[in-house]
Parts: structure tokens; C-alpha cells; sequence
């Protein structure tokens, strides 16, 4: 019997989200940006780019706790923008 420690180094995500057009990206890309650009944690690290329709989200975290946290913040950001999209 005996005993196993895991000890994270690092975890990462990139996420694809596909939108109907390039220009909703955009737009929800500049909604995001000072979070990107401003969040200022030293558990985590965030990128983000346009690839023709698609928002790509890079993530990188101390833990996976801390990646989970930034990924779903993100997520419900992105979700949020899309229904204000409908909307208009």
C-alpha cells in the first residue's frame, strides 16, 4: 500500500468558439479584451484571437481549480454577448 502525490505543474485549454460571422468575432473579441488585457492574476494567463469566425480562447493556470474559475468566467462572457447579439 502506499500513498500517490500528483503535483500540477500547469494546465492549459484553447477554446473554439464558432459564430455566425467574422464580424460578430470581432465584436465579441473588443467586449473582451480589457478583461484579457487587465485581469491581473498570478494564478492564471489568458489569450485571445479571431481565426475567420472563430473566438479562440488560450488558457493557462497555476491549477485546475483556477483554470476552471477563468474558463467558465469567460464562457458566461462570451454566452452573454451572443444573446446580446440576438437582440439587436
Amino acid at each position: 500500500k502506499g500513498l500517490l502525490l500528483v503535483i500540477l505543474q500547469g494546465v492549459e485549454i484553447q477554446l473554439e468558439v464558432e459564430l455566425d460571422s467574422r464580424k460578430e468575432a470581432e465584436i465579441i473579441y473588443e467586449a473582451l479584451k480589457p478583461e484579457i488585457k487587465f485581469s491581473h492574476s498570478s494564478r492564471t494567463r489568458s489569450w485571445m484571437k479571431i481565426k475567420d469566425k472563430k473566438l479562440i480562447l488560450e488558457v493557462q493556470a497555476r491549477d485546475s481549480t483556477s483554470l476552471r474559475a477563468s474558463v467558465n468566467s469567460y464562457l458566461r462572457w462570451i454566452n452573454l454577448s451572443c444573446q446580446v447579439l440576438e437582440l439587436s
